[in-house]
């Protein structure tokens, strides 16, 4: 984890892990792309599993290649100030006083669960899309969740330095 000397405090991603992800997830992603596009011209009638395969690893691979891009222009994952925390891969940004308590659950992947005072707010920043997609890993309508999976160090220390974060800044 890589923390600035500054009152803004930044956790980057992990580069081997993005890069293996998005290595890994070419097969998944350009593979049914090929197979879609193949597909319509042959035969219109096989383009129901390309375009399952599409749509389920497109949003994997998207933010995939959106932590890659982050990592060439050098954005961290995650940045917090005293008065917000900001995500930068799912693009949302929550102020540490619309938070009422911060948790971290391990399942399919790692993630620091934000439970919200109020979420309407929050919500209706999001575009549609950010919406759709989002629901995917959303724990409930009174919380947002941050994917840990591809930040580097351990996420018990992670966890710990935004839990630390908002104790200090909570009001």
């Amino acid at each position: 984890m890589q923390i600035s000397q500054n009152t803004t405090n930044t956790i980057i991603y992990d580069k081997v892990n993005v890069f293996s992800y998005f290595l890994f997830g070419i097969p998944f992603f350009v593979l049914p792309i090929v197979l879609l596009l193949w597909a319509t011209l042959k035969n219109f009638t096989i383009i129901i599993f390309p375009l399952m395969l599409l749509i389920i690893g497109g949003y994997f691979y998207f933010r995939i290649c959106k932590a890659f891009i982050h990592i060439i222009i050098g954005k961290p994952m995650i940045e917090f100030t005293n008065e917000k925390y900001v995500d930068n891969l799912n693009g949302f940004s929550l102020r540490w006083s619309d938070i009422n308590r911060v948790s971290l659950k391990n399942g399919k992947a790692p993630f620091v669960v934000f439970n919200l005072k109020e979420n309407k707010r929050l919500y209706s920043d999001m575009n549609l899309f950010k919406k759709l997609f989002y629901k995917f890993e959303r724990n409930d309508l009174n919380s947002i969740q941050t994917n840990i999976r591809y930040a580097h160090g351990k996420n018990s220390a992670i966890f710990r330095e935004i839990e630390n974060r908002f104790k200090n800044v909570k009001p």
